[in-house]
């Protein structure tokens, strides 16, 4: 037995109310690329792989917009030097990860 009516015109307006947003979305401004700061690439490590290491000191200084906040994509750039550093600790972090690497 099909539904009543009255359910197939609920769900049109909920279509028609929807649907503008979907023909022309506004998604802000986007940032091209947020890295993570020391501190949330340390909690990343400590969750993904269950390590409790502290890299905060094997990586750069992070920049802040204000003195205060270091989270802000729009300051947290990425130069050579910090992907350098960031690749260098996540080569000793799989180490510890995966176990010495076998002969």
């Amino acid at each position: 037995m099909p539904p009543p009516i009255t359910l197939f015109a609920s769900l049109a307006r909920k279509t028609n109310w929807i649907a503008p947003g979907r023909l022309n979305p506004d998604p802000g401004r986007i940032s091209a690329v947020h890295r993570l700061n020391r501190a949330e690439y340390n909690n990343a490590i400590r969750d993904l792989f269950a390590l409790d290491l502290d890299v905060k000191p094997l990586l750069p200084g992070d920049e802040t917009a204000d003195g205060s906040f270091d989270n802000f994509a729009d300051v947290l750039s990425i130069s050579t030097a910090h992907l350098e550093r960031y690749m260098s600790v996540a080569r000793q972090v799989t180490r510890l990860a995966t176990g010495p690497a076998a002969r």
